[in-house]
């Protein structure tokens, strides 16, 4: 209910700095409790506990196991309509990958607790098998699955873009050749003509991938709209720096920057763009 209201009452700006202060916090959370355990646990200590942790490995598996086919059968039951595929259920039983919660109880025990060592051994054990283990194999339980499919579009058109820009990159350096006089100007020719093909056979295939499946180049304009969002906000703040803009002026441009990028972020996942950014963009 908080979060939900938030997205309604709050402005975009402050949404924008409150996603950016979560993700920084736990990136620097579980950096900070992974490097506790690393500095609380020895090495020969893990390998003494390796049966226990064998044994919490397979007694979280089991009660993960119970939390998920349990309320998904009762719902089968008493809901058939809103019940989802076992397949499915498989995936939150293999993707459910925790552990920075565990550590941290763990490490909150006092020193004088009875086999806290072995109960932080213990708990860094299942993490590292969870994320690890887990994390490894979820892909090939995915396509084990048949969930697991890769869009023949998208990789088509990232494979021309990676063409092109390649090949950009590569007339760029030999100009520059060129314009040091490293590079005859026959050689400079001939290779600068295939490189022109070579562009221009990337940019006529992606233009082509575009037309013929818009809901992928749709989806491709929307990210690079997201880039050009980033690039006007890092100008706007240079020039608020370096006293080009007021304040004021700086301020007002990066919220509507920050509607924007909100809006953009939920069209690309399947939202509605809000009121406020239609009739932004409408005026």
């Amino acid at each position: 209910a908080v979060g939900v209201t938030l997205r309604r009452e709050v402005a975009p700006q402050s949404q924008v700095a409150i996603h950016s202060f979560w993700e920084y916090a736990t990136f620097g959370v579980n950096t900070f409790l992974f490097l506790s355990v690393g500095l609380d646990t020895r090495p020969e200590a893990l390998q003494g506990h390796l049966p226990g942790v064998g044994m919490a490995v397979v007694a979280v598996v089991l009660g993960r196991a119970v939390a998920i086919y349990l309320p998904f059968l009762l719902l089968r039951l008493f809901k058939p309509a809103e019940t989802i595929p076992l397949r499915w259920q498989h995936v939150f039983l293999v993707g459910n990958i925790k552990g920075a919660l565990s550590i941290g109880l763990a490490l909150g025990l006092p020193e004088s607790t009875p086999a806290r060592e072995q109960i932080v051994s213990i708990a860094f054990g299942v993490t590292l098998v969870s994320m690890v283990g887990q994390g490894l194999m979820l892909t090939s339980a995915l396509k084990a699955l048949g969930l697991f499919q890769q869009d023949a579009v998208a990789l088509e058109m990232a494979e021309q873009r990676g063409k092109l820009i390649a090949s950009r990159a590569a007339h760029v350096e030999l100009d520059a050749l060129h314009t040091q006089g490293l590079l005859p100007r026959a050689a400079y020719e001939h290779l600068r003509s295939e490189y022109q093909v070579n562009i221009a056979r990337a940019e006529r295939e992606l233009r082509r991938i575009s037309e013929q499946h818009l809901a992928e180049g749709a989806k491709d304009l929307l990210s690079m709209r997201r880039r050009l969002i980033d690039a006007e906000r890092t100008a706007l703040q240079g020039a608020r720096r370096n006293g080009l803009i007021p304040e004021a002026t700086a301020e007002e441009m990066l919220a509507h920057l920050d509607a924007r990028m909100l809006d953009l972020e939920k069209v690309l996942h399947g939202g509605h763009a809000s009121k406020d950014s239609k009739e932004h963009k409408a005026s």
